[in-house]
């Protein structure tokens, strides 16, 4: 079960100024190009307190735009993760959400990989359409692998149920950072 922790991604532009609030980000995760740190969801203002020393030490939030929630997803299937459902903001209508979740089923699912090329285009195709004609974007990712849930925001907000779950997540956030920037 997901506790009390949220974990947020930041992206390392240069490189992080050394100072004594590096600790006060809670790293729990770094590599060259990002770093994965922590807030307490009980603490009102621990989130906006991480986002302003994260700021401080040069660190960028990382963001999945519409375009490239499909890469992620792209990545995650790649990578052998089960795609479970993918929700947006505002809604979109029931029809169209029931969908684009059996779209991510099929993902996941045996087929070959050419139809899992051609859902996975389809997919994204649908991604950018609803943010194009309904101003709505995907707001949320949930995934599993292993029997462990992840759930990514489009504000670069992730929950998981223990930190050992960030190293299996590392090869997909890696390959889509190393793409972003």
């Amino acid at each position: 079960m997901i506790d009390s922790t949220g974990y947020k991604i930041f992206v390392i532009e240069d490189h992080i100024k050394n100072d004594s609030l590096f600790s006060s980000i809670s790293p729990r995760l770094q590599t060259q190009k990002y770093l994965v740190s922590t807030y307490d969801l009980s603490e009102p203002n621990d989130y906006k307190k991480l986002l302003n020393n994260a700021s401080y030490l040069g660190l960028s939030q990382f963001l999945v735009t519409p375009s490239l929630f499909g890469e992620l997803i792209e990545k995650l299937k790649a990578y052998d993760f089960n795609l479970k459902g993918i929700t947006f903001s505002p809604p979109i209508n029931a029809e169209d959400q029931e969908y684009i979740n059996e779209y991510l089923q099929n993902i996941t699912s045996f087929y070959s990989e050419e139809q899992v090329i051609q859902y996975l285009k389809v997919l994204k195709d649908e991604i950018i359409r609803f943010d194009e004609i309904y101003d709505s974007i995907p707001e949320k990712l949930v995934f599993s692998k292993n029997g462990n849930i992840y759930i990514i925001f489009n504000n670069g907000v992730l929950f998981i149920e223990e930190d050992d779950q960030l190293i299996e997540l590392d090869r997909v956030l890696n390959s889509l950072i190393y793409g972003v920037s």
